[in-house]
């Protein structure tokens, strides 16, 4: 009994301990992030202030640029889904809270404040409350989103340590329950090698095991990366939630509104969902990130020979693993360009007028390996918020863009430019800009081919006309 209650509060300890690792790498990403915004949004007021760097020091503006949009680039999909929601958030009180103080010292309304202004004040409050500067906040704690709540934690290691410098979470007391734990994993190991090496084994070996390792024409690459997934149940009810991805042995225990795949599974494709789900659900949408088509598997308690997905509680033991068989493939409709288009059934509503590419021949402060992609769309719902969007560019290199720079309306028009920048390219590109409605993860896509814009000397050519006159 001794033994039993000692086993419950190690595997108590490594859970807490393993949360808490993961709330710490919540954090760093998330200061990383505003991090980014900041440097993004002061490298844009250099922009229009300053002239292009001669040198390309690391101290140009254009290199802070392009570093902080590699940040961005390198943080995982759910998180920055998740902190563009979060800053999102902000944002309105941050407005409202300006508006009602523009409005309190003048009996006259000055005007729409500037966004730059609103995206400065938000992501300097949000800064502080990560690095525990906040007015009311308790000294040396900060705050990060996590998933839909929010966590307070101890961040002054954190603050001046490397990502690579994170501390042993384990307490003092099972230093010396691990050595002997240790110690007997080494003695069995002994054994089973001692085993293997005397067992009697025929001349011709046997097939060896498959590498975890997905090929394609010969060729490495990397699987799927699974963003979301769509639970049906029996009455055709049908239930969004995201998806995080895990290394671990073990799933990452239950979350409200969040399942789990494992990204070390290529066959079967192996998620979690909260336990309460699992057992209603008799089909499953996986969605995938990028153009991939949305695969939906048809569950059932046993399947004969081979399932093509396996799918397990979240929380283990909770209740017996289902397997699911691939039933279809749903591809991404393409949407017709300036037209209305509706995404997913909360009345979301607009028009993508044109997609433009412009070289350094266009704009000179461009470098020339870099294109700016810039697709025009005329929002038709008042209240769009392209922070929860997603906006993505996929190009056919196998590029997957973000955009480079906050997205605003342009006060004196309808139309809303929604910027990308991508490596050069010397002939024409098919690519796909989709967008993603928050609430029912329904996503919407358009195709076009890119075509290299036109060089400096050709521009010049077309705009300069030369008359010669006199003999």
């Amino acid at each position: 009994m001794f033994f039993g209650s000692r086993s419950t509060l190690d595997t108590a300890t490594r859970v807490d301990a393993r949360h808490e690792a993961d709330v710490k790498a919540w954090w760093r990403d998330w200061h990383r992030y505003l991090t980014a915004r900041v440097q993004l949004l002061e490298t844009r007021q250099a922009e229009a202030t300053q002239a292009p760097s001669f040198e390309r020091s690391e101290h140009a503006w254009e290199e802070q640029r392009a570093a902080a949009e590699q940040t961005l680039k390198r943080l995982p999909h759910e998180r920055r889904v998740v902190f563009e929601r979060a800053c999102e958030a902000r944002r309105v009180t941050v407005q409202a809270a300006l508006e009602a103080r523009q409005q309190g010292t003048s009996s006259v309304h000055a005007g729409t404040l500037d966004p730059e202004t609103v995206e400065r004040e938000t992501l300097a409050d949000l800064l502080a409350e990560a690095e525990g500067r906040a007015d009311g906040q308790e000294a040396g704690f900060g705050v990060t989103p996590f998933f839909d709540r929010t966590y307070s934690l101890q961040i002054a290691a954190l603050m001046h340590a490397p990502q690579a410098a994170d501390y042993s979470l384990v307490p003092e007391g099972m230093i010396d329950q691990r050595r002997l734990w240790t110690l007997v994993a080494a003695l069995l190991l002994v054994g089973v090698v001692i085993v293997w090496w005397t067992w009697p084994r025929g001349t011709e070996a046997g097939p060896g095991a498959a590498p975890g390792v997905l090929q394609v024409n010969g060729q490495a690459v990397e699987p799927w990366a699974v963003v979301a997934v769509t639970a049906i149940d029996r009455s055709g009810v049908r239930t969004s939630l995201p998806v995080s991805s895990t290394d671990a042995l073990h799933w990452p225990g239950d979350a409200t509104g969040v399942a789990a795949w494992q990204r070390t599974a290529l066959r079967p494709l192996q998620l979690c969902l909260p336990s309460d789900m699992l057992q209603r659900t008799t089909a499953l949408e996986v969605q995938a990130a990028g153009d991939i088509p949305t695969r939906v598997y048809r569950l059932e308690e046993q399947v004969p020979g081979e399932a093509d997905l396996l799918l397990n509680a979240c929380r283990p033991g909770d209740t017996r693993p289902r397997h699911g068989v691939l039933e279809r493939i749903i591809a991404h409709p393409d949407q017709p360009l300036d037209q209305p288009v509706a995404v997913g059934p909360d009345g979301l509503m607009l028009r993508v007028r044109a997609i433009t590419v412009l070289g350094a021949g266009q704009d000179p402060s461009l470098p020339a390996d870099t294109y700016r992609v810039i697709v025009h769309v005329m929002p038709l719902t008042s209240d769009l918020s392209w922070a929860t969007l997603d906006p993505r560019l996929v190009m056919q290199n196998g590029l997957d863009a973000v955009p480079s720079a906050p997205v605003t309306a342009d006060q004196r028009g309808d139309t809303v430019d929604v910027v990308y920048l991508v490596p050069a390219f010397t002939s024409p590109l098919a690519a796909a800009w989709s967008i993603t409605d928050p609430r029912s993860k329904a996503r919407a896509r358009w195709r076009v081919t890119l075509d290299p814009p036109p060089g400096r000397a050709a521009v010049l050519r077309d705009a300069l006309q030369i008359k010669v006159l006199g003999e």
